[in-house]
C-alpha cells in the first residue's frame, strides 16, 4: 500500500482521514450488503469512578461512533 500497489480493507474510522485527503481511494464493492463490526469499550467491573479523562474518552468514542455507523437494526435502504 505505501509503495502504490495493493489492496487493504481497514475500519473506515482508521482512514478516513486518507481518504478525504486522496491518499487512499476507496474500492467500491458492488451488490454487497454493508459491513459491520461489533466492537466494546470495556472497564474492569470494581474499577470506581471514572476519571474525567476517561469519560472524556468515552464521551469522544460514543460521538465517532455515531457519527460513522448506522447500527444494522437501524439501516435504512
Amino acid at each position: 500500500m505505501t509503495q502504490g500497489t495493493g489492496a487493504a480493507f481497514f475500519p473506515r474510522t482508521l482512514i478516513a482521514d486518507d481518504l478525504a485527503a486522496g491518499r487512499l481511494v476507496a474500492i467500491p464493492l458492488a451488490d454487497s450488503a454493508p459491513l459491520y463490526r461489533e466492537g466494546a469499550l470495556v472497564r474492569h467491573p470494581r474499577g470506581g469512578a471514572l476519571p474525567m479523562a476517561v469519560q472524556n474518552f468515552v464521551g469522544i468514542m460514543r460521538d465517532e461512533v455515531a457519527a460513522a455507523c448506522i447500527a444494522p437494526e437501524e439501516k435504512t435502504e
